[in-house]
């Protein structure tokens, strides 16, 4: 396949200091596992990427709610969710942790001091809700009260999820400490911002372009937060816990920045145009700073080097980190430099391979198998060194390392040289974000906006030697409620994921539902009865009916299907293939699955009609159509239900992996042929009400 796209497909990284709900799986793990599953089947080079969120001062009070540092809280519930994701089958190439990523600390500081470089940061001194009894600043999200704008009395201080405004702690009515319920004071501290303000223009170009790509939801919200007009966002926070602001390299920037403005004729003249010129940078200098200054000077004069040595405009922030929403969508990009980076060393390369089966080794290629999947691997071979120049299927990167590892091992080098590497997705190919609503405006006005403005920043630098490309399409989904009402963990109302690991269902039904529940537009409501309703109505009596109906008959009356095909059938497949596949380009994935129960019921009328019982012999062709027609369906399912697909295909003794496979069946269906290898069995199993019960009492109770 020529013409092949880099694609990055991401998932909101959920915050580790607790369990995710259904909610959370509904609005961006789901959704962005079958769209990363769609795009691998188009024969795209794929990365899926997430991980969890492990900064900010909620880790550190929860850490200390739990007795514990902030590093084992986050080791605990990071080992929560990557076995809560991997239960459900989230296929993620590389799902990492922003706090244990030597990688995304470098990336974070790079893309800051690029912004800083650009003009778009600037300092300000401000007043912040301080907690006096614990000494500590507190977050925006741990200030509560009125939003000022729609009235919603439990509006948090970053941003009001009842209207979506993005708010300060100071905006709202009547602040209170989130977590002790008492009044906040305000306390004077200093900080950094991101000046959105200095590229509105840019970011409302990028965003109108979009009009006929985001949603209704996302476009609309962000339209909606560009007219309320944008302002600066502090960006660093009074805490330790976080990426640390890198102020040495701040300030030696900044000396760079100024130097030429310094006069250094005399001490007056110096310490003056000193601190002018850091104000016209947008800095603040305080009094204090300035005394201090001055005692250097006058200890130092006239050893200038000496004197811009000891005095650091920035050390105010040697103790100061990154706000913990500027370094998570960073962490989009980071975790996929950790997953693709430019060289590996076969020391660095800690994987297992014992699974790794290396079938051929040539000169240039190499045939490796792992499990049930092949790979060609097509490098340079240099004296002291690999160059990988391509993989197929083009996908499947968590199993990257692993081949790297063994071709190393094979070749007896030690370095590898990678052109599959994280430049190809994050400077030429397409992102995609998968969010909830309340992440929409991080996603296409702050994340965005800091690409940009590192972008604008145009000296190169070892790992930014290109612009980094701006978000395709951002997905946002509105709200998941269980029966009705907002799901709450303190009142043990919803659908809790770790305790759904226990249930005696399997994942693909729970992702059956739940996929039939993404809310595109509007919000949807989880629901036991319609749960049942959906996997015994829909999946088992048409879907499965429909499966079983016809590999039984096939089996029954044929065994091996060769010759024509029902061409009729196959245009009916055709369509719906296409149909699907569009709805979920555009990030409409649960429309794409009501459109395959169409596709189901279709095929069941289709069979009715012809009545293939009555002439088994002459209506070999019908049936062939309709197991191709029952391919086709399978290709799409596996993006929603993966395991039970592959089940399907293992009746045929085929797999299907890739969209050009598919074509050449539908395309010249007489060429080829089928056989049914076994004895086909039903596939799906309905779900009782006693089993339903039962299951009732153990999800919606949260372990932690």
């Amino acid at each position: 396949m020529t013409n092949r796209k880099f694609v990055v497909v991401t998932a909101a990284l959920p915050y580790s200091n607790n369990v995710p709900h259904i909610g959370h799986m509904v609005g961006s793990h789901l959704p962005a596992d079958v769209f990363a599953r769609y795009q691998r089947f188009k024969g795209n080079f794929v990365v899926f990427v997430g991980g969890t969120d492990e900064h900010g001062t909620p880790i550190e009070v929860e850490a200390i709610k739990n007795n514990l540092t902030p590093d084992k809280l986050t080791d605990f519930y990071y080992g929560i969710h990557k076995k809560i994701y991997e239960w459900f089958d989230i296929s993620y190439d590389n799902f990492s942790r922003t706090s244990k990523s030597k990688i995304h600390y470098e990336v974070t500081k790079r893309i800051f001091l690029r912004m800083y470089q650009s003009g778009v940061i600037i300092e300000k001194e401000d007043e912040l809700p301080f907690d006096p009894k614990n000494n500590r600043f507190l977050p925006d999200r741990y200030v509560t009260g009125k939003c000022p704008y729609c009235g919603y009395e439990k509006a948090k201080g970053d941003q009001c999820e009842n209207c979506g405004r993005l708010l300060d702690p100071k905006d709202l009515i009547d602040p209170k400490n989130a977590i002790t319920g008492d009044p906040v004071i305000l306390k004077k501290t200093r900080h950094l911002y991101f000046d959105l303000r200095k590229i509105t223009e840019k970011l409302r170009e990028w965003i109108e372009k979009k009009v006929n790509e985001f949603s209704n939801l996302t476009y609309s919200m962000s339209v909606s937060m560009l007219n309320a007009g944008l302002r600066e966002r502090s960006i660093t926070r009074d805490i330790k816990w976080g990426v640390p602001v890198p102020y040495q390299e701040l300030w030696r920037i900044t000396l760079d920045k100024i130097f030429n403005k310094i006069d250094f004729s005399s001490k007056e003249k110096m310490i003056y145009t000193l601190i002018e010129s850091l104000k016209e940078l947008g800095l603040v200098v305080e009094p204090e700073e300035e005394a201090n200054l001055r005692s250097i000077v006058e200890r130092n004069w006239p050893k200038i080097d000496k004197i811009l040595e000891e005095f650091n405009h920035f050390d105010v922030y040697k103790d100061k980190v990154f706000y913990v929403w500027f370094d998570a969508p960073i962490g989009y990009l980071s975790f996929t430099i950790e997953l693709l980076k430019d060289n590996f060393t076969i020391e660095e390369l800690e994987e297992d391979i014992s699974n790794v089966k290396i079938l051929s080794l040539g000169e240039n290629s190499a045939e490796i198998e792992i499990g049930e999947i092949k790979f060609r691997v097509t490098f340079k071979d240099s004296l002291e060194s690999l160059e990988i120049i391509d993989i197929d299927p083009p996908y499947y990167f968590k199993y990257y390392k692993k081949i790297i590892k063994a071709l190393l091992n094979a070749k007896q080098k030690r370095i590898a040289k990678n052109n599959i590497n994280w430049r190809k997705f994050w400077t030429e190919g397409e992102i995609y974000h998968f969010i909830g609503k309340d992440n929409i405006p991080f996603h296409t006005l702050f994340w965005p906006g800091i690409i940009m403005s590192s972008n604008l920043y145009e000296k190169e630098d070892n790992i930014f030697d290109r612009p980094l490309t701006l978000p395709k399409n951002v997905f946002g989904y509105a709200y998941l409620t269980y029966e009705g009402s907002k799901i709450s963990k303190s009142q043990r109302w919803g659908v809790f994921c770790d305790s759904l690991i226990d249930s005696e269902i399997h994942p693909d039904y729970w992702r059956f539902y739940l996929a039939y529940l993404i809310p595109e537009n509007k919000d949807t409501s989880f629901l036991w009865d319609e749960f049942v309703q959906i996997i015994n109505r829909v999946l088992v009596d048409s879907i499965g009916n429909l499966t079983h109906r016809i590999l039984k008959f096939a089996w029954s009356n044929y065994k091996k299907l060769d010759g024509k095909a029902d061409t009729q059938v196959i245009a009916i497949a055709k369509d719906y293939y296409k149909s699907v596949c569009n709805l979920i380009e555009n990030g409409k994935i649960s429309s794409g699955l009501k459109k395959i129960f169409e596709m189901s019921d279709k095929g069941n009328v289709l069979f009715q009609e012809n009545k293939p019982w009555e002439d088994p012999k002459n209506k070999k062709p019908f049936i062939k159509g309709m197991l191709i027609y029952l391919i086709t369906m399978y290709s799409l399912l596996s993006f929603y239900i993966p395991f039970h697909s592959m089940e399907f295909f293992r009746f045929l003794g085929i797999r299907l992996t890739r969209e050009e496979e598919l074509e050449k069946i539908l395309e010249k269906p007489d060429e080829y042929n089928f056989e049914i290898k076994e004895e086909p069995k039903p596939l799906f199993k309905k779900l009782d009400v006693e089993l339903i019960s039962k299951i009732r009492e153990i999800v919606t109770k949260p372990k932690y």
